[in-house]
C-alpha cells in the first residue's frame, strides 16, 4: 500500500517546483482546477478500483468508469451487462445479489476542497499530477522551457505508470492487410 498525499502537500510541492520557475502569469489560482483534471487524467494510467453490492438492477454508481468484474459474494463470475436506461447506465447481472468491482472516476477537486482531503491516487501517480499542474501554471509563459520541461517530465511519469504491472494493461496486434477500399 503506497502512502496517500492530501490535497496540501501536492500544493505544497507544486509550490516549490514553481519557485524555480517563478512564472509571471500567476496562475496558481488555478491550481485546483489542475489538480481535478490531472487526478481524472492520471487516474486513466493508475486506475482507482471500487466495489458495490448490488442487489436487484439498477443504475450504477455516477463515479464508475468501467465495470471490471461481476460475482457473487462466493466469488463465482455472473453473466451481466449494461444498458442505458432513463436514469443512467444500469447494470443487468444473471442472479442477485452481486459484488461489482469497477474502476472510478476520481472525485471533484475544488477551490473549496478541504486541504486535509486525501487524493484518491497512490503517491507514485500524485508525482506525475505535480508536473502536469506546475507545467499549466507555466503555459502562458512567454520562456516555454519550464513548460517544456515540466511537462515532459510529467509525460515521462504517465509512461512509468503505463508500464507498471499494478496500472494499466493492454497489448496491441498488428494487421498488416489493407482495408477493401483501399
Amino acid at each position: 500500500m503506497q502512502k496517500q498525499w492530501t490535497v496540501a502537500q501536492l500544493k505544497t510541492l507544486v509550490l516549490k517546483l514553481l519557485d524555480e520557475s517563478s512564472p509571471k502569469n500567476d496562475l496558481t489560482a488555478k491550481i485546483p482546477v489542475f489538480m481535478d483534471t490531472a487526478q481524472k487524467e492520471v487516474s486513466l494510467y493508475c486506475p482507482i478500483r471500487a466495489q458495490w453490492r448490488a442487489d436487484a438492477a439498477g443504475n450504477v454508481p455516477a463515479d464508475l468508469r468501467k465495470v471490471l468484474s461481476v460475482r457473487t459474494e462466493n466469488g463465482s463470475a455472473v453473466p451481466y451487462q449494461t444498458r442505458t436506461g432513463a436514469d443512467g447506465l444500469v447494470l443487468e447481472a444473471e442472479s442477485y445479489p452481486v459484488l461489482v468491482e469497477y474502476e472510478k472516476i476520481p472525485g471533484d477537486i475544488t477551490a473549496e476542497t478541504s486541504q486535509d482531503t486525501l487524493l484518491e491516487l497512490p503517491e507514485r501517480a500524485v508525482l506525475a499530477m505535480a508536473y502536469y499542474i506546475a507545467a499549466q501554471c507555466n503555459s502562458l509563459e512567454y520562456d516555454q522551457r519550464f513548460f517544456q520541461s515540466f511537462y515532459a517530465q510529467y509525460q515521462g511519469k504517465l509512461q512509468n505508470l503505463a508500464s507498471d504491472p499494478e496500472g494499466v494493461q493492454f497489448s496491441v496486434t498488428v494487421d498488416t492487410s489493407l482495408p477493401d477500399w483501399m
